[in-house]
Order: C-alpha cells, then structure tokens, then sequence
C-alpha cells in the first residue's frame, strides 16, 4: 500500500525536523517545490535514518502535512475518513476528527482519501475522496465548517 510507503518518509521528515523549515503544502511554502535549507543528508545511510516514532495507520494517497510541531494526517479505517494530529516529536495522538464515508475506488485499489491537508496557522482543510471539504481548527480539531461537493 502507499500508506506503508509514506510513513518511512514522514519519519525522515521528523529526524530532520529540527533542521527544517514548515512544508504545510504541497510544493512547500513558497510553492515552487525548492528548499533553502542547508546542511542536508547527501545520501541516505546504509543503516538508514533513526526511527524517531512509527504508526500503523490506514488507507489513502493522502501525504503528511507538517507544520510547528504538529503532522496531520488524512487517511481512511474501515468506514471512517479521519484527520488526526499528532504531535511531531512523540507520534502521540493530539486530536481526531472523523466521519462516515462508503466510497468505494472504481478500480478496486484503494478507498482512501486522495488529497493532502492543507494546514495554516489556525485551521486544516481536507478534500475526502467522496468529495467532502473540511475545516477543522488546526489546535483543537473542532469542525468548523463542511461542504458536500459531489
């Protein structure tokens, strides 16, 4: 699954959080896709990168979004599309929203949401795969506001 992909590389991004700036978006925060950070890995290690936490989480395309000292994830367990925060150093739970959803991918590949939070200061939009766009208040995790697009 791509999840199980994507989590190797959210635990890269963590080990070299504290040398990172914020990438809350797609192409990072000036959108072009280039990064001004210095002092990079060159190359990977043989032994790889330090493990800071792991998590099993669901299905999805949905990549991590990381911001302060926080990654919100989008993904999908059983019949639930959730959004979950989780704080950056620890992997520890800070909140959960989630909501029903029956999509079911045409192809038989994978159920999950296909798009990547967008997170700001104060809140986080998630598109579900069903079309359901959200708004969560990025501390607290409370609905702020829904659309059904479909």
């Amino acid at each position: 699954m791509l999840v199980r992909h994507l989590i190797p590389v959210a635990v890269l991004v963590l080990a070299l959080r504290s040398l990172a700036a914020d990438w809350p978006q797609f192409l990072g925060p000036t959108g072009d896709g280039f990064s001004t950070e210095t002092g990079l890995l060159e190359r990977i290690p043989a032994e790889g990168v330090p493990i800071v936490w792991e998590r099993k989480v669901g299905t999805g395309y949905s990549a991590p979004s990381v911001r302060d000292d926080q990654v919100i994830l989008h993904h999908r367990k059983g019949d639930l599309e959730i959004v979950e925060a989780l704080n950056a150093s620890t992997g520890a739970s800070v909140w959960q929203h989630s909501y029903p959803t029956q999509y079911k991918d045409p192809y038989g590949y994978n159920n999950g949401p296909r798009c990547t939070p967008l997170v700001t200061p104060n809140r986080v939009y998630t598109f579900g795969a069903e079309g359901r766009l959200v708004g969560l208040d990025r501390s607290s995790g409370k609905l702020v506001w829904e659309r059904e697009t479909a």
